[in-house]
């Protein structure tokens, strides 16, 4: 959306990351000069990172405790004094609004006790932690009235409209006015940050014209802890890029290697000590910390050496009767994997195994799209999991006739574009549209189509359950251009109408079902109509990241407000 005309002296952007979060911002007489996060780590190796694990502490009362690095070292505390079972621990939240798209679902969150809480209320108190953060952060360098700030949140952009609309209730939820803030790709803002904003083009203060000619394609990849997320983006002139592709990617990122581990971990030692084990709380996520740390260091020469812990030595005996090193030398990986007094080797023909899904999955999508993007230049990797030595090789081998290209901060690419992205929210010129949608609209007159009902309505007889295709998969939508459709509403005292929103991937929306209606379109008149049946001219914006509609009569002045909702039922 357009953000509310009016001042902005800064731009803020804020990332809820699967694995990390973090923020960053820029004023807008320098909008290139921004300023990321400072996290405590709680490790003597690396005092400070610009991200800090999505990891949140509350108390039995749902009060915030503590966020990221700072909820992660309480917690283990709480662990070792036996205090964990008072408090309630959430991390690697986000990928519950993956693949989220039907009206009305209630999403939930489970803490370290396996008990639910309202995902809408996590959130928001995340949000709320980072946004504070970097209000105060902001306030150090200068004074700024709220109503002179724009935020932008990062999503990815294979997310559904319900997943949308879900971030941006938190996001309101969590103090950040609607109209002041807007959502971002995530792939495409690393993009205008690879473009616009990378070190190399600050010193020169080069417009896009003069790094990239005007036809010229990148792709990018966003590697982040979840997701692997592609763009093929388009330069058009100095001033706009286009989307080439429907959102591509999947569950791929940087989690899949350490649920690989587990997964070999299990293979080694049995599936009922490793869950033995993760009840062991505070053993269990230090390890999985190590995993997490040691995974990005790892070349295509190097070992993974994991410490055994004594807890865990100790189930294994006492599961299996054998000790740990028994096991591993009698499983199907013993060439692979080695035992050292308190170590656990995985060797590097083990290490190719744990990035094979990923690396996989991630070349059918870039093979599919460099059909597609016929004058690309250079791939992108961007994200925390892109600092993985081993992907960037992969990548590289693989695709040597391209300039594979990594910048100098991965892991902040997409938080210092999204920033950018707040200063020129008008770069990106076209997208394409992900599905097809339509609604189910009245007719006038009888039908001989037995899936729709006859209505009479104040002596008019309609016909419902009629669809209509407003835009199908594939089509190309600039920003600004608008898609309308015309309805019959009849006269009623609530002065309202609803239509069923559908969404598929077929090139109509005929044969949908109502696992297939995942919103509403409400209209509300200003007056009650005095003619019936009063005919409507709704127009949809397909082209920017949230769904935005209007609609007016066509035939006298009433006034329609309407808007879209995908996630409260009927």
């Amino acid at each position: 959306m357009d953000f509310e005309r009016g001042p902005c002296k800064v731009v803020i952007a804020i990332d809820v990351g699967t694995s990390y979060s973090g923020y960053a911002f820029s004023m807008t007489d320098t909008p290139y000069d921004i300023t990321a996060g400072k996290w405590k780590t709680q490790s003597s190796e690396l005092l400070e990172s610009p991200k800090t694990p999505t990891a949140l502490l509350l108390n039995a009362s749902n009060k915030f405790e503590a966020f990221g690095y700072e909820a992660e070292k309480r917690f283990k505390e709480l662990v070792e004094e036996n205090k964990h079972t008072e408090y309630r621990y959430f991390h690697d939240f986000k990928m519950v609004l993956q693949g989220r798209k039907r009206l009305g679902q209630q999403v939930e969150v489970v803490d370290h006790m396996n008990k639910p809480m309202d995902a809408l209320t996590l959130f928001s108190k995340a949000i709320e932690h980072l946004n504070k953060m970097c209000l105060e952060a902001l306030k150090e360098k200068q004074q700024v009235d709220k109503g002179c700030m724009r935020w932008v949140l990062t999503i990815p952009s294979m997310w559904e409209n319900f997943s949308k609309e879900f971030i941006r209730k938190a996001a309101e939820q969590a103090g950040i006015p609607e109209l002041l803030l807007c959502l971002a790709y995530e792939p495409e803002v690393a993009a205008i940050y690879n473009i616009k904003g990378s070190p190399p083009d600050l010193s020169t203060n080069n417009t896009i014209q003069q790094q990239y000619p005007q036809g010229s394609q990148i792709l990018v990849v966003d590697f982040g802890g979840g997701i692997a997320d592609f763009s093929l983006i388009e330069v058009i002139d100095e001033t706009y890029l286009e989307v080439k592709n429907q959102c591509m990617g999947g569950q791929w990122g940087g989690n899949a290697i350490n649920t690989a581990v587990w997964k070999i971990m299990e293979e080694l030692l049995s599936a009922d000590v490793i869950d033995e084990f993760k009840k062991q709380t505070s053993d269990y996520l230090e390890m999985e910390s190590n995993i997490e740390l040691k995974k990005r260091d790892l070349s295509a020469d190097n070992k993974l050496i994991l410490t055994m812990y004594p807890s865990l030595a100790a189930i294994c005996k006492e599961k299996t009767g054998q000790t740990y090193k028994q096991l591993v030398e009698a499983s199907p990986h013993a060439n692979k994997v080695k035992v050292r007094t308190g170590k656990i080797i995985f060797e590097k023909e083990m290490i190719e195994t744990l990035f094979e899904e990923t690396v996989k999955k991630s070349f059918s999508v870039m093979d599919e799209l460099l059909r597609i993007g016929s004058q690309v230049q250079d791939i992108i990797l961007v994200g925390g999991f892109a600092e993985s030595g081993i992907l960037q090789k992969k990548f590289q081998e693989k695709y040597q006739k391209y300039r594979v290209i990594i910048p100098t901060d991965p892991g902040l690419a997409v938080l210092k574009g999204a920033v950018i992205f707040g200063h020129k929210s008008h770069i990106i010129k076209s997208r394409v549209c992900p599905h097809t949608y339509g609604v189910e609209v009245l007719q006038f007159g009888s039908t001989t189509d037995t899936k729709m009902k006859k209505k009479v309505i104040s002596g008019i007889t309609f016909c419902s359950g009629g669809l209509k295709t407003i835009v199908t998969k594939g089509t190309r939508f600039k920003v600004e251009e608008l898609a309308d459709l015309e309805v019959v509403s009849p006269s009623n005292r609530e002065r309202r109408l609803f239509l069923r929103f559908y969404q598929t991937d077929n090139p109509s929306i005929e044969g949908v079902t109502e696992n297939d209606c995942i919103g509403r379109v409400n209209l509300r008149f200003g007056e009650a109509p005095e003619k019936i049946p009063v005919l409507l001219r709704i127009v949809f914006k397909f082209g920017e990241i949230e769904m935005y509609v209007s609609a007016n009569t066509k035939r006298n002045s009433l006034s329609v407000r309407s808007d879209m909702n995908f996630m409260d039922s009927f």
